[in-house]
């Protein structure tokens, strides 16, 4: 299964640049990737202005639920050496209920390119099972 996570600059560059070994996805309900990403699976990595620009393999992945903020300040702790954790996620996350967390490796930069997905159909998250069946056929400059 392929995986597209939309993501800020400044975390897209932490995983460029090798810094982070983890991502956390928190959310308010049981939506993706909870309970959907699994260990072999790839994720691919896209900006916030729609290019997917790099990829990976899954090698783990946890999953939590009713999480409280004392909870979810825990976990950012334990896996802050691999997460990278940001204010904002110290801050604004920690108050919701779910969160998946994977480590990836293999990171591989790709020519970017852009998907036909409408960003209102992402929620910040696709999961497909060929990443090619959607990808924009003219590559993006």
């Amino acid at each position: 299964m392929h995986h597209v996570e939309e993501m800020s600059k400044n975390c897209l560059d932490s995983i460029l640049d090798g810094k982070k070994k983890a991502e956390v996805v928190f959310r308010r309900t049981n939506l993706p990737p909870f309970n959907c990403i699994k260990e072999t699976d790839q994720i691919f990595f896209q900006s916030k202005d729609g290019f997917t620009v790099a990829k990976a393999d899954v090698t783990k992945v946890e999953n939590f639920k009713n999480l409280d903020p004392k909870a979810a300040k825990k976990l950012l702790d334990e896996y802050k050496m691999d997460l990278v954790p940001t204010t904002m996620n110290m801050e604004r996350d920690i108050y919701f209920k779910y969160a998946t967390v994977f480590w990836f490796s293999n990171l591989q930069e790709l020519k970017p390119f852009t998907l036909r997905v409408s960003k209102d159909q992402m929620g910040g998250w696709i999961q497909i099972e060929d990443i090619n069946k959607v990808k924009k056929l003219q590559d993006a400059p």
